[in-house]
C-alpha cells in the first residue's frame, strides 16, 4: 500500500484546495482559445519594447527633441523593466485575482494564509542555491511577460513555481505543532475560498 508522508499529505490538501489550481482546470478549453492570441499580443509587446516612440513632426523642432528626450530608449526599457517585476509581485497570487472569470478579485487565487510559507520557501531556494528553480521561475516569468497580460490564462505557467516554494516550506517546518495547526485552519480557509469562487460560477 502506498504511504504518504504527513508533510507529502498537508501539501496534496493544499493543492487541491487551491481556488486558482480549479478554475485552471476547469478551463482549459478558454485557456487553450486565449492562448491562439499570442502571437498578435507578442508581436504588440516587441513593438512597445523596441520601435522608438517620438511626435511626428519636424525632426528639427523642439517638439520632436523633448519627446526623444521623454521616450527614448533608455526610457522605455527601464518602464518595460518595471513592468515585468510586476509578474513576480506576490500579491497578485495571495491577495487579489485579475478579476477575469479565472480569478475573481474577491477571491484570492492561493489563499494569504499560505504567503510566509512562500516567502521561506523562496528564501530556502536562494540559500540552497536551487538555480535550474530560481531560473526557470524567472524564465515563466520572461514567458507571461512577453504575452502582456497580468492574467491567469498566461501567468499559469509561474503557479507550479508558487507551489513549489510552498511546498518546501511546508516538508521544512510540518514536523512543528503549532506549525501543522495553522496549516489545518490553512486547508479550512482554502476550502472556504474555494466554496465562494465555485458559488459565484
Amino acid at each position: 500500500m502506498l504511504k504518504i508522508s504527513r508533510k507529502e499529505f498537508i501539501s496534496l490538501l493544499i493543492f487541491l484546495s487551491t481556488p486558482v489550481i480549479w478554475t485552471i482546470l476547469v478551463m482549459i478549453p478558454v485557456i487553450f482559445s486565449e492562448l491562439k492570441l499570442t502571437p498578435r499580443v507578442f508581436s504588440i509587446k516587441l513593438d512597445n519594447v523596441f520601435l522608438m516612440r517620438h511626435a511626428e513632426v519636424d525632426t528639427t523642432g523642439p517638439v520632436f527633441i523633448i519627446s526623444k528626450l521623454l521616450y527614448n530608449s533608455l526610457t522605455i526599457v527601464k518602464g518595460e523593466f518595471l513592468s515585468f517585476l510586476a509578474y513576480f509581485s506576490p500579491r497578485f497570487f495571495f491577495h487579489a485575482g485579475d478579476g477575469t472569470r479565472f480569478s475573481p478579485n474577491i477571491v484570492e487565487p492561493i489563499s494569504t494564509m499560505l504567503f510566509p510559507f512562500w516567502v521561506y520557501g523562496l528564501a530556502l531556494s536562494v540559500k540552497n542555491k536551487k538555480r535550474a528553480i530560481l531560473i526557470g521561475y524567472l524564465l515563466s516569468g520572461l514567458i507571461a511577460f512577453m504575452f502582456g497580460k497580468r492574467e491567469f490564462s498566461f501567468l499559469w505557467i509561474m503557479l507550479p513555481f508558487q507551489v513549489y516554494f510552498i511546498y518546501i516550506a511546508i516538508a521544512a517546518l510540518s514536523s512543528n505543532k503549532l506549525v501543522r495547526i495553522y496549516l489545518g485552519f490553512a486547508i479550512i480557509y482554502n476550502l472556504f475560498l474555494l466554496g465562494r469562487l465555485f458559488s459565484m460560477s
